[in-house]
């Protein structure tokens, strides 16, 4: 996993198991591995123990066939919680398909080509790894750490429990990691994780910059005054060409489905080099600055 997307380190996710106890399955206690688990219908920690009354939180649509015990695992090492009740997926196609198990494992759909009661930490688990998916696709150069962070720091705290424990990534309770999962604030926090790659100053000729392949979308750029040009307008990496000496300040604006006009910028120095408190030897003619 530390080798992966260019040593960038892939994103493993597992589910915590259904057994309902304060402790953590395999492999989803390993280390590097973001484990996931379940809540039900209002936000809380799916727990089918005990008897359970149709339309209520944990009431899974299986219980009109079967009888189900268990829950979410929690406990230490638990990183988020998705829901994980009542949720529609595809099936096998055809009489193969777990919909035609109804006597034994509860599965009922009137289309045996989808299964809509899908439950359980594994079917929480591929939406906490498609939120991570969006994260990447927004700036796919983050690495495993920054990645996680947007993740769990974007979780919301429901359920009505108390988040006392503080880790790295903020706030975290013991049946719910850091909250369940927000695709739509992680988007946003990996938005503006986005920089522009390039020198903050270049004396004499050109000098690249570079933002990151945003799902292959290109980028319009833009640069303020008149000091530098740009090599391209629309692409993922522009140049910027000395006319004259001034700061002039590159801006890369994306379109993102939902998102639009996002902006990032930075501030260049062109056919000069700010002096600054430990620089005291600046400049590109490699002048001295008093003090």
């Amino acid at each position: 996993s530390d080798l992966g997307r260019g040593t960038a380190g892939c994103l493993l996710f597992f589910a915590s198991m259904n057994d309902g106890v304060g402790t953590i399955g395999y492999p989803a206690n390993l280390p590097g591995v973001v484990c996931v688990g379940g809540t039900n219908m209002c936000d809380q920690r799916m727990d089918f123990s005990g008897t359970i009354p149709a339309n209520s939180c944990n009431y899974d649509n299986r219980l009109d066939y079967v009888s189900l015990t268990g829950g979410s695992n929690y406990g230490t090492g638990l990183g988020v919680v998705a829901p994980g009740i009542n949720i529609p997926t595809t099936d096998i196609s055809g009489s193969d398909g777990y919909s035609d198990i109804n006597t034994v494992e509860g599965w009922k759909t009137p289309d045996a080509n989808y299964v809509l009661n899908f439950d359980g930490t594994s079917s929480a688990t591929p939406q906490a790894a498609a939120v991570m998916a969006l994260i990447l696709s927004i700036n796919p150069e983050l690495n495993y750490a920054a990645a996680t962070t947007i993740l769990e720091t974007n979780c919301d705290k429901v359920g009505g429990y108390s988040y006392t424990t503080y880790l790295p990534n903020g706030a975290w309770n013991n049946e719910m990691g850091f909250g369940r999962i927000n695709a739509y604030s992680s988007v946003l926090t990996a938005l503006n994780s986005i920089h522009i790659t390039g020198q903050d100053f270049f004396c004499t000729g050109s000098t690249a910059y570079h933002v990151p392949n945003l799902t292959n979308l290109p980028v319009t750029w833009s640069v303020s005054g008149s000091t530098a040009s740009l090599s391209c307008v629309s692409c993922n990496q522009t140049t910027l060409t000395r006319i004259s000496t001034a700061p002039v300040t590159l801006t890369a604006t994306y379109d993102i489905p939902c998102i639009s006009g996002a902006t990032v910028s930075k501030v260049v120095y062109v056919g000069s080099a700010p002096v600054t408190v430990t620089t005291a030897q600046g400049g590109c003619n490699f002048g001295y600055q008093s003090w």
